[in-house]
């Protein structure tokens, strides 16, 4: 993966601008320059931003004026400033909706629903984020469709009602692989890894961030494999595997350092802060935490600085300095007051509630907690609800008001089994009855250590058994493999109402000599398994491949009165997987199919490497229709279209001269 930075692109950018002739085209390169700057050099962001402003509004270019007013709203946002951000997304949207721009109208709707999500106010979020996929669909504009979904997603993850946020990325993973959109199916992937990590499903988050970190990989989205390597670390910081999250943060610092972008650099930052805390290095958390603020402080961003200042504030507090504690915890309060975030507010004031409970100034306790707890219900951030209602319990506990304790606890209790979901409840319940049942597992470790050889052989014997039944089932059909289990040997059998599917790839002699080996054999895997599945979904039997020819039969060894109608299905379910497969591909595939329905004799061939295989002229007249067929058609045989002529539809074909069979008729399948 080639690691570079926007800069020969902003070089690029600068030269054009001097050259420009038209001034809209100034004011377009201008927008563009402040998009590329805006995470790394926020301030030259603004003033291109401005400067494009600036002109187009001189030259009454209204469509540069909202793209520039979108990107002075964007360097607001990024600074936490959401009252301008709104202001500038708010006059994008006026001129929008005056050029009649929908797709302005929708960007503008999306940036309005992100400003309020960021403060925590889901309800508006939501509000804006649904007009905007309204005129998406109106549209028809697939891209925006799954954008606006996958905003409502995140909406309901910091929301913590993770149903609804898997429900949301999902619909926008579908519509992203429907467009073959790479970076989106990444990014759903990763958002979807998001919600399994807050559900506590860590295996699955890591493989769901695994996956999207291959595809960046693939495409070289250095930004978006940043954040999968972020998120990998935090999963290992979870499982408290504290080396492998170091291992995978650094790794996102290095590109992110290598790429500029400062806003990310202090991201970083404070993640590796965060492990060392978790480790009780605080002196190596402070390092990190400060070099992030100066960052933070550097780009104005200040949002980052409360977050900055508030885990200092728990370093401090970890090491029992809680006068330092409070005066960081009262900075962030007072940033978070500043930019009115109701949402930062709350957790300031519930964070220094629960420092003056530890310190015995339990008024002062009671005042912040209550302030934080109202400001949540306002909001309706339920995981903050539930710390303020654990933080009022513990203080009247300490002031031996145990009527008011009993009745935040139970307030507490109240809110933590509304938000946490199914799964998470599963996951509570499972470590408790691990701790309930760890005395007794120690007990029994010594005869569990005196048996380990038995045990041990046990399984493996069990683990190679299952792998050659396994072996066995994919060679063979499942009746074949139970009777050479039970018996030893099967007979061959004669089944007189089977159909048979034959087909091959056109052009596959000449496709392949300009292929690599690997590729090739890889591509054939791919086809070939999802050709097994559709078969396997319509009880049909994959008899075997040659080279780029598959065989596959239904109505044996197990008679089917459907062997016709479950053939054709399971042909026309091939040629659209084709199809559409061959939409995103590098190679378009393309196959013939011939079927044909009669007697069939099926059974094993040879002795030491099983075979099973079918024969008769069943088989070779399949394989004549194959031949007669077209590319990306199904031609079926004048037998078969007799058994499902009700169920289908069926071009009629002129007759056809068939080697050993003379005239033929066939049809085509629609």
């Amino acid at each position: 993966m080639n690691e570079t930075s926007p800069k020969p692109k902003i070089t690029e950018l600068l030269e054009q601008l001097e050259t420009a002739v038209k001034d809209t085209e100034k004011v377009d390169i201008l927008n563009e320059l402040s998009d590329l700057l805006l995470n790394s050099e926020p301030e030259k962001a603004m003033k291109y931003a401005a400067e494009g402003l600036e002109l187009g509004e001189r030259i009454d270019y209204k469509n540069g004026i909202s793209k520039c007013l979108k990107k002075i709203g964007a360097v607001n946002r990024n600074h936490s400033d959401y009252q301008q951000a709104l202001e500038y997304y708010r006059k994008s949207l006026k001129i929008d909706e005056e050029l009649g721009s929908k797709n302005g109208i929708s960007i503008c709707l999306l940036n309005i629903g992100s400003v309020y999500n960021s403060q925590g106010n889901y309800e508006k979020a939501l509000k804006f984020f649904r007009k905007s996929l309204k005129i998406a669909e109106k549209l028809g504009d697939k891209q925006g469709i799954a954008t606006c979904l996958k905003n409502i997603g995140l909406v309901y993850d910091d929301w913590s009602d993770y149903p609804k946020a898997l429900e949301y990325h999902t619909k926008s993973l579908e519509i992203y692989e429907e467009l073959c959109d790479k970076k989106g199916i990444a990014g759903c992937l990763h958002n979807i890894g998001n919600v399994r990590m807050a559900q506590g499903n860590y295996p699955k988050a890591l493989e769901l961030f695994q996956q999207a970190m291959l595809i960046n990989n693939e495409i070289g989205n250095k930004q978006w494999l940043c954040f999968n390597f972020n998120n990998i670390g935090l999963v290992y910081d979870y499982l408290s595997d504290y080396p492998q999250a170091l291992e995978y943060h650094h790794k996102s610092l290095k590109i992110d350092e290598k790429l500029g972008d400062k806003m990310r650099i202090s991201y970083c930052l404070k993640n590796i802060g965060i492990i060392h805390w978790n480790r009780s290095d605080y002196p190596q958390a402070l390092e990190y935490y400060h070099k992030s603020l100066e960052i933070d402080k550097e780009l104005g961003n200040k949002n980052g600085i409360s977050i900055c200042l508030l885990n200092i504030g728990v370093v401090y507090a970890n090491q029992g300095n809680y006068a330092k504690a409070l005066e960081y915890y009262h900075k962030s309060l007072e940033i978070r007051e500043e930019l009115s975030d109701k949402g930062g507010i709350s957790s300031c004031q519930i964070n220094i509630g629960m420092l003056y409970t530890g310190t015995d100034e339990i008024q002062k306790a009671l005042q912040y907690l209550t302030e934080g707890l109202n400001l949540a219900k306002e909001i309706g951030a339920p995981d903050r609800e539930k710390e303020a209602y654990e933080g009022l319990s513990a203080a009247y506990e300490k002031m031996n008001d145990h009527s008011k304790a009993l009745e935040y606890y139970k307030l507490f209790k109240e809110i933590n089994d509304t938000i946490f979901n199914e799964e998470k409840s599963k996951q509570i319940a499972e470590m408790q009855t691990k701790y309930e049942t760890e005395k007794k597992e120690k007990e029994a470790e010594i005869y569990r250590l005196k048996n380990v050889e038995l045990v041990e052989a046990n399984r493996i014997i069990a683990e190679e058994k299952a792998k050659s039944e396994k072996l066995l089932l994919n060679i063979l059909p499942v009746r074949v493999a139970n009777d050479l289990k039970e018996n030893g040997m099967t007979e061959p059998e004669s089944f007189d109402n089977a159909t048979v599917f034959f087909s091959d790839i056109v052009g596959f002699t000449k496709l392949s000599a300009n292929l690599e080996p690997k590729f090739l054999i890889d591509e054939l895997s791919d086809i070939f398994t999802a050709f097994d599945m559709i078969m396997e979904k319509h009880r049909c039997e994959r008899i075997k491949t040659i080279g780029d020819a598959y065989l596959a039969v239904c109505g044996l060894p197990t008679e089917n009165p459907n062997h016709a109608e479950n053939v054709v299905k399971a042909a026309l379910e091939i040629k659209e997987y084709l199809a559409k497969r061959n939409k995103c591909s590098e190679i378009e595939w393309r196959i013939r199919i011939g079927i044909h329905s009669g007697k069939v004799v099926g059974g094993i061939v040879g002795i030491k490497k099983y075979i099973y295989d079918v024969f008769g002229d069943t088989i070779n007249t399949a394989s004549r229709m194959e031949s007669n067929s077209e590319p990306m058609e199904i031609n079926i045989s004048e037998a078969t279209h007799s058994i499902v002529k009700d169920k289908f539809n069926f071009t009629e074909r002129p007759s056809h001269e068939v080697k050993g069979k003379g005239e033929m008729k066939m049809y085509f399948v629609r």
